[in-house]
């Protein structure tokens, strides 16, 4: 028997609890602990932090691939245990025959390929998408720059540096809570107990979705504007067009709206009644027990980005450069911290799509628009610059309402018009990671929150601001 499997059966001995989340819940801290130390070894022998993000993202991989092997390979540890020899051990399912069993009725759910719901698959494979989109966007960064200023005045002190991988650690399995929780169901239980799909599933998927639009449109804002920066297409210090001007931290409101959507559709399964029978809970207790457990996910992200790094560190670096100006505290006042705008205002500054002084957006026009919007050039030919002058009739029609002629400003061809957030004229790599205390000058993480005092360096042409 090699040493990882005697170490295997070792921890799920020991995390063997009554409590089915705990039995869960638990494993999958110590692996994601495990993991991040193993991460942290050779990034503190080496002095790098290229592989710090990336490690994060294979992290969430690992813990939601694990969640949903853990049945199988508890059956197979009891085998062993049993005495039943290794070639007659039961065998791990396939991704295949996990997605083939995620639809199965009745007690044929407890039995095919693991037993897994649709939900529990669905959950994870939401984390992993997530988790994979965000890690190789923020690992092509660090490539790019080929160092991350968050860990200058940390590189070179091995127990600090370690440290941030361990939060590092905490970082991803909390969040993932409620996925956690879902996963230690046995599928038999929502199978049997649950209706084919809730109305917490469609409520839950349409947030995530709506959250992962935020996050990945508002990177690739970013991304552009950061290019056409550097091949000086503009002069902005900061970028205030599409979803940016809707919200002064929309990829904070994304990450956040994901993790709630999540919390939703595992809060929802998990106070029906027959699922609290089967966690050995009863009563409001258990309903409360269970939602308080899925609520810490975005409780926890909007608590670290609001209150202790992320979004304090940001505001108080712009209100310092910029609290004087007039443009700057017209903008700060009008466009929301966090949750956009209710009706996008962004919208007022497309232009109509007829002719007609009263015709109603283009649901498509407005989605091109917010998408590409950080591609627009910031320098408009005159006869093109009456684009961002247009602003709704009195009697707008539904898709106009809430739109008011203050929130047209000409962002786009105006370099006076600046906001507090993502960009300025430094390196200050506000990161889009988990938003890491750091007590640097201006570096927030859009992906992890850790006690990172890093220094800021100013360069007219660096990526800047946001991540």
């Amino acid at each position: 028997m090699s040493t990882a499997t005697t170490m295997q059966r070792v921890v799920l001995a020991l995390t063997n609890f009554k409590s089915p989340i705990l039995r869960t819940i638990v494993p999958c801290g110590i692996a994601a602990v495990a993991l991040q130390a193993f991460a942290a070894a050779p990034s503190v022998a080496a002095r790098s932090e290229l592989f710090f993000d990336v490690s994060g993202s294979l992290t969430y991989l690992a813990v939601g691939a694990l969640s949903l092997y853990l049945p199988a390979l508890r059956a197979r540890a009891l085998a062993a245990a049993q005495g039943v020899a290794q070639s007659a051990l039961p065998k791990l399912p396939s991704i295949t025959q996990l997605a083939a069993s995620a639809w199965s009725k009745g007690e044929a759910a407890g039995t095919a390929a693991g037993g897994r719901n649709w939900r529990q698959l669905v959950l994870v494979g939401l984390t992993m998408v997530w988790a994979t989109r965000l890690g190789s966007y923020l690992f092509s960064r660090v490539m790019s720059d080929g160092h991350d200023s968050r860990f200058d005045k940390i590189r070179d002190k091995p127990v600090r540096f370690a440290s941030v991988f361990m939060i590092q650690a905490i970082w991803v399995t909390i969040p993932m809570l409620p996925v956690l929780a879902l996963g230690a169901l046995p599928a038999a239980t929502l199978a049997t107990a649950l209706p084919s799909v809730l109305a917490t599933d469609v409520l839950g998927l349409s947030i995530w979705g709506m959250g992962f639009f935020f996050e990945a449109v508002a990177d690739y804002q970013k991304s552009q504007w950061v290019k056409q920066k550097k091949r000086k297409e503009h002069d902005e210090d900061f970028l205030t067009r599409g979803l940016f001007s809707v919200s002064r931290f929309p990829h904070y409101f994304g990450e956040i709206s994901m993790w709630t959507g999540i919390a939703i559709t595992a809060a929802g399964v998990l106070a029906r009644k027959p699922v609290q029978l089967g966690l050995g809970w009863t009563g409001p207790m258990g309903i409360l027990a269970t939602t308080a457990l899925c609520g810490l996910s975005p409780l926890f992200s909007w608590f670290v980005v609001t209150r202790v790094s992320g979004i304090p560190l940001s505001q108080k670096k712009y209100d310092e450069r910029y609290g004087k100006r007039k443009d700057y505290q017209k903008w700060r006042s009008e466009t929301p911290q966090l949750i956009p705008k209710l009706c996008l205002s962004v919208f007022a500054n497309i232009r109509p799509t007829t002719s007609s002084s009263d015709a109603p957006l283009c649901v498509a026009t407005s989605v091109h628009y917010i998408y590409n919007a950080g591609t627009l050039p910031t320098k408009l030919e005159q006869s093109e610059s009456t684009w961002y002058s247009w602003k709704p009739p009195a009697a707008s029609p539904w898709c106009c309402v809430g739109l008011s002629n203050s929130n047209t400003n000409d962002n786009h061809g105006n370099n006076d018009k600046h906001n507090d957030n993502y960009g300025s004229q430094s390196n200050n790599n506000n990161h889009h990671s988990d938003s890491k205390d750091n007590c640097s000058n201006n570096n927030d993480n859009h992906s992890k929150s850790s006690d990172i005092h890093s220094s800021s360096k100013n360069n007219h042409n660096n990526n800047s601001g946001y991540y």
